[in-house]
């Protein structure tokens, strides 16, 4: 991840310990309609083909730098999109990708799966109930990459029939402050598109079960 600065770990800690405010796990934003529309777009993503196609809205400063598939073979899962700052702005990464399974998991425990394959801790996250009863999952996470720097994420889960898809959102820790709340717009308004009449599609919407601190 690109113009990620290294963080100290006292700071790492002091996150750890701060992350069950709102501000640090923001469940809304208070971005005005007037804000968004100046400071926001639409994507709308088809590179896949229409079973994968989604919308995202994103900062006007963030531009995709990859459409096409690719397949991520150690996590099991293909990428359909990665979004990345392109001015000097706090940066961030916003990544989507899918799973087509054979069998119904809960998304909730699909979501964790992945994460923890991944290599992320998890420092906070909500369980939502969909319309249909099953359990969705709204995720906050740490990992230290490459130079020891620390990048906080955090992930939501959709599902359309047995195709599973995440999008995540990312920023260096330093930054996160800055970007809760953007990330937390981004995480909570992306759609799937795919509108198949067969299709089973549940947005992370929903009263909120549980609310958990670190460590899953």
């Amino acid at each position: 991840m690109k113009k990620i600065v290294p963080i100290l770990g006292l700071l790492v800690i002091v996150l750890f310990a701060k992350v069950e405010t709102p501000e640090l796990f923001p469940m809304e934003n208070n971005f005005s309609k007037e804000y968004l529309v100046e400071n926001f777009w639409k994507c709308r993503y088809t590179s896949a083909g229409e079973v994968y196609s989604y919308a995202v809205i994103l900062p006007k400063n963030v531009k995709p730098t990859r459409i096409e598939p690719t397949v991520l073979s150690d996590v099991n899962l293909t990428n359909i999109g990665i979004y990345n700052t392109i001015d000097t702005g706090a940066y961030m990464e916003v990544w989507v990708a899918y799973e087509s399974l054979t069998q119904y998991v809960e998304p909730m425990q699909w979501l964790f799966d992945k994460i923890k394959r991944t290599g992320e801790t998890v420092l906070s996250y909500h369980v939502v109930e969909g319309k249909e009863g099953e359990k969705y999952l709204d995720v906050l996470t740490i990992k230290t990459i490459k130079n020891n720097e620390s990048v906080i994420s955090r992930f939501t889960v959709f599902r359309n029939n047995l195709n599973y898809f995440t999008l995540k959102a990312s920023c260096n820790v330093n930054d996160y402050g800055t970007l809760a709340q953007t990330i937390q717009h981004i995480t909570s308004s992306w759609k799937l598109t795919y509108t198949h009449k067969t299709s089973i599609k549940e947005r992370i919407i929903g009263h909120v079960k549980n609310k958990h601190p670190i460590h899953h």
